[in-house]
């Protein structure tokens, strides 16, 4: 009776994990392929430059949720252009918004597009047409920045301008985050210093504003 037990709990939990991977699975279907293409349902599958002056601001969702991010890009009146992208535990959809995206960068689960049209239009379009899946101690080194991709960059912040501390006090919080980038924006009516936060920085690039860097506590 105990035994039978068991394997009926056994099967239940089965059942539940293939049901998730099947939901799963869907999802990244829609999010890998627009079936329709061209003027109607403009996405793409690369990601938008994450360039210091280009990338707006960093926001995660759901896994589920198709809409928020475009939504986002458009309450923002700076934003133009968004990329999505699964979290390598398949929970939430990392969100990033970008004022432009004349360049794409290659990318393997991304989807990008502008404010319009509505995407999750597009996706109930794809899902009914049954697609096919075709040492570092840093701050007071030279200006530069860590590898600004859509795997690499953890979150972007904007603290006052005189608050140089936040930065890396929101780096050390988070647990994917081990280096920071920091640089001062002139914007209306107040200046603002630009938080950028990185997973790794093997790789530097150049920066063009004067970025001060450094570790997680």
């Amino acid at each position: 009776s105990r035994v039978r037990k068991i394997r009926t709990e056994m099967v239940g939990m089965l059942a539940v994990d293939v049901s998730l991977f099947i939901r799963m699975y869907v999802l990244l279907v829609a999010l890998l392929f627009v079936a329709v293409q061209g003027q109607d349902c403009p996405f793409h599958s690369d990601a938008c430059p994450v360039e210091l002056d280009n990338a707006l601001d960093l926001f995660y969702y759901d896994i589920n949720d198709r809409s928020s991010c475009q939504h986002q890009c458009n309450s923002i009146s700076a934003c133009n252009h968004f990329t999505m992208l699964p979290t390598p535990d398949n929970k939430h959809i990392k969100c990033f918004l970008f004022a432009e995206c004349g360049a794409t960068e290659p990318c393997k689960n991304c989807i990008s597009g502008e404010q319009e049209p509505p995407y999750y239009d597009c996706v109930v379009k794809a899902e009914a047409s049954e697609p096919k899946l075709k040492p570092r101690t840093m701050i007071g080194a030279e200006s530069y920045t860590c590898t600004t991709d859509v795997d690499n960059v953890v979150d972007i912040y904007y603290f006052d301008v005189d608050d140089s501390e936040s930065c890396q006090h929101q780096c050390t919080a988070l647990s994917e985050c081990s280096f920071w980038t920091q640089f001062e924006v002139s914007d209306s009516p107040h200046p603002h210093n630009k938080c950028f936060l990185y997973a790794g920085c093997d790789k530097h690039e150049s920066c063009a504003f004067q970025c001060v860097n450094g570790a997680s506590l």
